[in-house]
């Protein structure tokens, strides 16, 4: 059995799951499973395969054609390595459970159609995930840039009057929900200068080089990414203390090594307001021009299972004590078939018109473009673009 058998049952499972990801917004779990009986047929020919072949014998076409025994201990640490990395990703609410379920299948399935991939075993899953990121990452940056455009536009076109008082009115309400929540606010700037702190601190023990500003940049997107959930654990002043010790004992420790402990603090203050400064323009961007373009109004009938609400609509659910029990968990897997129904009779019954929601992109597209770039050149796309960028 050829890598070129395995090639096909990626492009199958990939363009079906890309199909219906468009039409129906989910990637069905029959070719989940195919998948997996697939990775599962294979493995065991290779197995076969080699312990006929290492052994001199042949049957039928098994023995021909065989992988060193080192081959499956490897694939073990990438098919661990890829359901982490999948489970993570959806646990982390970036994507749904089909998306997550499809990666995971399509990377076990990498190495039996190209046993020589790049960055096999212990880094194949990284190449895979770069390159479903960045090509759409590219997209929607360009498209955030034109709609950053198109918002400056309407800011000076509305009169720079009317627009710098409306903002104004926005930092005034944020200045005194600062004040009413000063001790979170506080714990929030503790917990995180202790946290660029201690990362400093390691990479100085280890006698590491600095992040750099790509690192950086990836590690403030990484935050960014799980920023909701961040924000609310380090909103905790029961936290800030235990942080305050902990940067207490990182301060003694690096004087008791000679190091330069000015140095530490100056640089961390700078990656703190670096980290401001980067979440300040994302939010702007993210929140005031992605997020309110993606929104659109639907009618009841138009509701369908996976469909995710707005913020304004999830907060009029959750302070509703009657419809409190309609939806259980907001999450990027969207509502469930029974979620719907039951918001659809809530619309009907109250004579609501429309409702706020988010429009998805179908994401198992990249996902399967991310598999055939991984599988037709070396690398990652980003190493690609060094190469032809560079002279």
């Amino acid at each position: 059995m050829s890598g070129n058998a395995f090639l096909g049952v990626i492009l199958l499972i990939g363009g079906a799951a890309t199909a219906s990801d468009w039409q129906e917004n989910r990637v069905p779990n029959r070719l989940v499973l195919l998948g997996l009986a697939a990775f599962a047929g294979g493995l065991a020919y290779h197995l076969a395969s080699s312990a006929l072949g290492h052994r001199g014998l042949r049957w039928l076409d098994l023995g021909e054609y065989y992988l060193p025994w080192r081959f499956f201990p490897m694939l073990g640490v990438h098919a661990l390595l890829s359901l982490a990395a999948g489970w993570t990703l959806w646990r982390l609410d970036i994507w749904p459970a089909g998306d997550a379920k499809l990666y995971i299948v399509l990377s076990w399935l990498l190495p039996l159609a190209d046993a020589n991939l790049s960055g096999f075993p212990s880094l194949l899953f990284l190449v895979f995930l770069v390159n479903c990121f960045v090509p759409p990452g590219l997209l929607f940056a360009g498209e955030a840039l034109i709609r950053l455009a198109e918002a400056v536009q309407s800011f000076f076109g509305d009169g720079v009057v009317v627009a710098a008082k409306a903002s104004c009115d926005r930092i005034m309400r944020r200045v005194k929900d600062l004040r009413l929540f000063r001790l979170e606010a506080a714990a929030l700037l503790v917990n995180l200068a202790c946290l660029f702190f201690v990362m400093r601190f390691t990479q100085a023990i280890l006698h590491r080089q600095p992040l750099g500003p790509f690192g950086q940049l990836m590690v403030f997107l990484a935050m960014l990414a799980v920023w909701q959930r961040l924000a609310a654990l380090f909103h905790r002043p029961s936290l800030g203390a235990a942080a305050l010790c902990v940067f207490c004992g990182c301060a003694l420790s690096a004087v008791a090594a000679g190091l330069d402990l000015a140095g530490l603090l100056w640089s961390t203050a700078k990656t703190m307001v670096n980290f401001g400064f980067f979440l300040s323009l994302a939010h702007m961007v993210f929140n005031h021009v992605i997020e309110r373009s993606s929104r659109t109004e639907i009618p009841p009938e138009e509701l369908r299972p996976g469909a995710l609400l707005c913020d304004e609509a999830w907060e009029a659910l959750s302070k509703d004590a009657d419809a409190r029990e309609i939806v259980e968990e907001r999450n990027c897997d969207g509502l469930t078939a029974v979620e719907a129904e039951a918001i659809r009779g809530r619309m009907s019954s109250r004579g609501e018109r429309s409702l706020s929601v988010y429009r998805t992109v179908p994401f198992a597209a990249w996902i399967f473009l991310g598999a055939i770039l991984t599988l037709t050149r070396r690398g990652t796309v980003v190493a690609w673009a060094r190469t032809w960028i560079s002279p």
